[in-house]
């Protein structure tokens, strides 16, 4: 859908679960040729970000780093996460037009994607949210 709308840049967080599953769905959709012009931006909070995960996981995002076409990291180890997760969450936000969330929408929710898809909406961007539950697609800012 967005592909076919002419995005070509699709920024990536490099968190566990759907950070690294979009990403990788995105790499196996760029080694197709109607894909090709695809662009992964990989956006990491800090260096070692990934030092507690196990080695499968590291190896994962090892892979989408390496395939990628940037990689970014926003912050440094000495900050607080949640500053650094925050500061590239808005890093990704301010160089999009939309945003792609899979996000349940709860008013309890506090976490880093609540706060990345209230952002969004300040910027008005397009958002389009998935459901986790569901795989409902609820969309905003059309135009």
């Amino acid at each position: 859908m967005l592909y076919g709308q002419g995005v070509r840049r699709f920024y990536i967080g490099g968190s566990l679960g759907v950070d690294l599953w979009a990403g990788e769905i995105l790499l196996e959709l760029k080694g197709q040729p109607e894909y090709g012009e695809l662009e992964l931006v990989l956006v990491l909070p800090y260096a070692g970000h990934d030092r507690d995960c196990d080695k499968r996981d590291r190896h994962r995002l090892s892979v989408l780093r390496q395939y990628c076409a940037e990689a970014v990291i926003t912050g440094t180890e000495g900050e607080a996460p949640a500053v650094n997760f925050k500061r590239r969450n808005q890093y990704m936000i301010n160089r999009s037009d939309c945003l792609l969330a899979v996000h349940n929408k709860s008013p309890k929710d506090r976490s880093g994607i609540t706060q990345t898809v209230d952002y969004s909406r300040k910027k008005k961007l397009f958002i389009i949210l998935i459901d986790p539950d569901s795989a409902a697609a609820s969309y905003e800012n059309q135009g």
